[in-house]
């Protein structure tokens, strides 16, 4: 009842058999990380030594953040700016102002940098909001094609798996080959297109530069094409997509 008595916020708790057991009795060692108010601290002990046996605490040391996963470095922007050309008088750019405008440009697109956050933010929202055909769809993309949140692969790649078999030719490799920055920025805007296509179905994708006539589109379905337009989210909306 202790933690109850004094608010203590229980973070952890492990138990085992105990490693100094009596003889007959059956005893368990606990191990618990909780939070209590240093006023309280002291009482708290106390009453818990009242209840059990061989109590030993260890104040929890504090170190300074640091990250444990690559997409918490959006967090590590603290700069060192005393070389700065705006601060520096010996830097060769601090009177060029057309020079310090660009590294401030070139700046802006670093601090707003976000690692996978739109693959992240939109396969979280995939399990309430898509169909079932559309998360079939994107889990075969998954499996087969290597989609994950730190890699989006060539239209290319996607395009030789729906087709299958041993045609390995298509409408997409001549342009995956000479232009890989046209077929890259794909993304996940390719799962809606896959939505009525399961795995192998013989079609095969053909990247379009824009906005498709019903008429091509549909003529292009008569060879087994599927035309794919290729969207690229502007960096100061990565959530929003005005086209369809």
């Amino acid at each position: 009842m202790s933690q109850k008595t004094f608010e203590a916020k229980i973070h952890h708790l492990e138990t085992r058999l105990s490693r100094k057991p009596r003889e007959g009795i059956a005893e368990l060692e606990y191990f618990v990380r909780c939070e209590v108010h240093s006023s309280d601290l002291n009482t708290f002990i106390s009453s818990i030594k009242r209840v059990a046996e061989d109590v030993r605490t260890t104040k929890e040391d504090k170190f300074h953040w640091f990250p444990r996963k690559i997409c918490e470095l959006d967090k590590c922007h603290h700069l060192v700016t005393k070389f700065d050309p705006d601060l520096d008088l010996d830097h060769p750019g601090y009177s060029d102002q057309v020079y310090r405008q660009r590294r401030k440009s070139i700046a802006e697109i670093a601090f707003h940098y976000k690692q996978k956050e739109v693959y992240s933010t939109l396969k979280s929202l995939y399990p309430t909001h898509a169909c079932k055909e559309y998360l079939e769809a994107f889990s075969l993309l998954e499996k087969f094609c290597g989609y994950n949140e730190n890699n989006i692969p060539q239209l290319e790649e996607v395009s030789r798996f729906l087709k299958g078999g041993s045609d390995r030719s298509g409408w997409c490799s001549p342009l995956a080959a000479s232009a890989g920055a046209v077929a890259q920025p794909v993304g996940v805007h390719l799962a809606r297109s896959l939505c009525a296509v399961s795995e192998r179905t013989g079609f095969q994708l053909r990247p379009v530069a824009g906005l498709l006539s019903a008429r091509d589109f549909l003529a292009s379905l008569a060879f087994r094409v599927f035309q794919c337009t290729q969207y690229i989210r502007h960096a100061s909306s990565p959530m929003h997509s005005p086209e369809p």
